[in-house]
């Protein structure tokens, strides 16, 4: 493509069903641009060119994230891997999943975060934090067992041990910015009761 993104040849691209959708970039060059998430799930992509010089062209690869509650998954196998959708990449935009792992009665459900960075709240009201993308985990059912707290930017939660034999993630992003989101594997452990204590 020409150096030029007038009226040359150039890719457009906007955030909805047509021209009239929000103005994403004007792309020519040699360069590709950054990675483009819509805020729905339509995205307008025009290409122009003009009748002089010729150039490669272009090539688009796309992928599409389920963001309501389609993105939600059960997990109930000894071990695993729970990703934040499009991870190691950013995640979507208007996310709102839930992630729930059950294990058998008389084990615990360790989970221990390898990586993890959400949008920052850099200057959070009292009493009030993580109010643009967060992950909240709940030791049980979400919003009914114990609750453990709520994370975003690079506060990340650590190791967490579950003895309710379920633990609950809920990743709830905005429509600005986006971050890696995280990784966590976890590893359920039986644990053995005494003799003396079997009823």
């Amino acid at each position: 493509m020409e150096e030029r993104c007038g009226r040359y040849d150039y890719v457009e691209v906007r955030d909805g069903v047509d021209e009239s959708g929000q103005l994403v970039g004007k792309y020519c060059g040699k360069i590709a641009p950054s990675p483009v998430v819509s805020s729905g799930n339509q995205l307008f992509i025009k290409f122009v060119s003009d009748y002089e010089t010729y150039g490669a062209g272009f090539s688009i690869r796309y992928e599409i994230f389920k963001t309501g509650p389609e993105c939600s998954r059960n997990f109930t196998s000894n071990s695993g891997v729970i990703k934040s959708p499009g991870f190691p990449e950013k995640y979507p935009n208007n996310l709102d999943c839930t992630f729930m792992i059950f294990a058998p009665k008389m084990s615990e459900i360790i989970l221990e975060f390898e990586s993890f960075e959400l949008e920052p709240d850099p200057t959070p009201p009292t009493g009030v934090f993580c109010r643009y993308d967060r992950l909240e985990i709940w030791d049980g059912f979400p919003g009914v067992g114990p609750y453990i707290g709520r994370y975003c930017g690079q506060n990340t939660p650590g190791r967490i041990i579950s003895y309710t034999g379920i633990l609950a993630l809920t990743i709830n992003t905005d429509s600005a910015i986006a971050k890696e989101g995280f990784s966590a594997n976890f590893t359920v452990i039986e644990r053995t009761v005494p003799e003396g204590e079997l009823a």
